[in-house]
């Protein structure tokens, strides 16, 4: 029927002769139905033991489920079929997880409208499954999967508890019949439609074992997270001093530090140690972000790689993290240590053309010989000179 109603059929078309000869198959099996008899009775009693089991299965076609009461009587195991249904597949195609998922959603909603109904309220439900990512997403919270499956898993956990969701082979799977499809003789034959697969009527230890859930990336949930990473070029692009860019590092790290709860300069006005801190991580970040081979070897105290453009310097890691230079004046002791093992940084790069112009300015518009000795007492920037003649 839902095909004949997805091909938009009127009342007076022909039906097509492969509808239409499964159709009449159909109605020629009709009476396979008087043979089928379904017992009122249950075999239950108030003081008997009673367990309700529910199955349920999907394909592409179809899901259903079907719920079983099994009542023990000393050593007489009887199991007979209490409820089943079946729905079509909705007619937008929905993934086959997402359809075993529906079918578990369907089984659960069973179990609440009829189980409060039985007669005794001391019964116990166990749900059965033949699909493991099923088990998988009911293992987990509803919120670590995406919207569909989280509504779905919060509605089962609602009418049934998780921890009662097992796993069931498809052979023994009376739902499968159900999603599948089967002719009427077959139905009114099968013992695992009616009663259930054979190893229900046995005692529990001979059960299907107990499988741990698995893990599954199927349909989770992308976390949305803030992720705080050192600042680029960018952020020194939108100053066009060194030291405006200086002042407002420091304030971020002061602000950083209160909102963790750490002890911050209660003054208003910037101290030495935290300016020395700022440029300290624009050095860090630049040489990280210019000389990542470099950075990576000297961290792990490797040589670095024979085509560095640096390796004539002699470059070592200091203990605050900085690449400096080791040269031929390492040995004077009339120089200070800066100018002794001076920080590399690129020649094309923002913090070195905001360095030169800091230095151009502070110099009055001095010579570039007095801007050269001002920076190489502190930084070693190859081509010095030709940055300096831009100024």
């Amino acid at each position: 029927m839902q095909e004949i109603w997805l091909q938009e059929l009127g009342w007076d078309e022909n039906i097509p002769n492969e509808l239409f000869q499964r159709w009449l198959n159909f109605l020629q099996s009709y009476s396979v139905l008087e043979q089928i008899r379904i017992p009122r009775w249950l075999s239950f009693r108030p003081d008997f033991k009673v367990e309700h089991h529910g199955f349920c299965d999907a394909s592409q076609k179809a899901y259903g489920a079907a719920i079983y009461v099994r009542v023990e009587v000393g050593s007489t195991i009887m199991v007979q079929l209490l409820t089943a249904i079946t729905r079509v597949a909705p007619v937008k195609t929905v993934s086959l997880p997402r359809l075993e998922l529906c079918g578990a959603l369907l089984l659960s909603e069973m179990a609440a409208a009829i189980i409060p109904q039985m007669p005794t309220t001391t019964s116990e439900l166990c749900c059965w499954t033949d699909s493991t990512i099923v088990l998988a997403w009911l293992s987990k919270p509803a919120c670590q999967w995406t919207t569909f499956v989280a509504n779905r898993v919060t509605k089962i956990a609602q009418a049934t508890k998780t921890e009662n969701w097992s796993h069931v082979q498809s052979e023994h799977n009376p739902a499968d019949l159900a999603s599948r499809g089967v002719s009427l003789q077959d139905l009114a034959d099968s013992q695992l439609w009616w009663h259930g697969p054979t190893w229900l009527q046995n005692p529990r230890n001979q059960w299907p074992t107990r499988v741990n859930a698995p893990v599954t990336e199927l349909e989770k949930r992308a976390l949305k997270v803030h992720l705080a990473k050192a600042p680029s070029e960018e952020l020194l692009a939108r100053f066009s001093k060194l030291e405006k860019a200086l002042r407002a590092l420091a304030y971020v790290y002061r602000f950083i530090q209160r909102c963790r709860k750490q002890t911050s300069p209660s003054d208003v006005h910037l101290l030495a140690t935290e300016i020395a801190a700022a440029e300290r991580f624009l050095i860090s970040n630049t040489q990280r972000r210019e000389f990542p081979v470099e950075y990576h070897c000297l961290s792990e105290k490797r040589p670095v790689p024979s085509s560095s453009a640096i390796l004539s310097m002699n470059p070592f890691l200091d203990p605050q993290g900085l690449i400096r230079a080791c040269g031929r004046v390492a040995a004077s002791e009339s120089l200070q240590y800066n100018e002794r093992h001076p920080v590399i940084l690129p020649y094309n790069c923002l913090l070195s053309r905001l360095l030169a112009n800091f230095t151009h300015r502070i110099t009055l518009h001095g010579g570039n010989q007095l801007m050269v000795r001002l920076i190489r007492s502190k930084y070693w920037i190859p081509r010095i000179k030709n940055l300096m003649k831009q100024w």
